[in-house]
């Protein structure tokens, strides 16, 4: 009995990680421009947008990008949250044990949403810092001109990243302990 409550707990911590993980937002993207010249110099951003996995999916499927957009809402979204309520189930005995285990087996081996946080820390990686500077010397009417363009791309990862991470891993932990616990 004592079991069946700590998984309840588990259960239901993972939930919240799961609602707070796809609708915070994930990661911070900021590119910014640095011009630089004999005369003037200006600066700006270009774009600075920070979005959750519900808000990306959304935009996504708005833009016409809907197989991804679904594809990114199904895993990261609809798969967990089924996993989810299949383990509820079991919790309240609504379907059988033999029936609800062979479909968390099928949707386990369909939840990508390790691999989704794994993509976005990549992003994370390879966007942090990145700048490129170009410089260009020309001559107008005489007078020397020297321009300097530098593009700097920013990222941060945010709380919903955070979230998503934590229910990943106690959503893994909460599956090894489901397996120890009888029904």
């Amino acid at each position: 009995m004592k079991l069946k409550i700590v998984s309840l707990l588990f259960l239901c911590i993972t939930l919240v990680l799961l609602v707070l993980g796809v609708s915070e937002p994930m990661i911070s993207i900021k590119l910014s421009y640095i011009i630089e010249s004999n005369f003037k110099n200006f600066s700006g951003d270009i774009f600075n947008t920070s979005r959750s996995i519900l808000d990306t999916s959304k935009n996504l499927i708005d833009n016409g990008r809907m197989f991804v957009g679904i594809m990114i809402l199904s895993f990261s979204c609809l798969i967990p949250l089924i996993k989810t309520l299949m383990i509820l189930s079991l919790h309240s005995q609504k379907l059988s044990n033999k029936s609800v285990k062979k479909i968390l087996g099928l949707i386990s081996k369909w939840s990508m949403a390790d691999v989704f946080v794994v993509a976005i820390f990549l992003v994370f990686l390879a966007t942090d810092g990145v700048s490129q500077l170009e410089n260009e010397s020309f001559s107008i009417m005489g007078f020397a001109v020297s321009i300097s363009v530098k593009a700097i791309m920013q990222s941060e990862l945010l709380n919903g990243f955070y979230y998503f991470l934590a229910y990943c891993l106690l959503s893994l932990l909460h599956t090894q302990f489901m397996k120890k616990v009888a029904y």
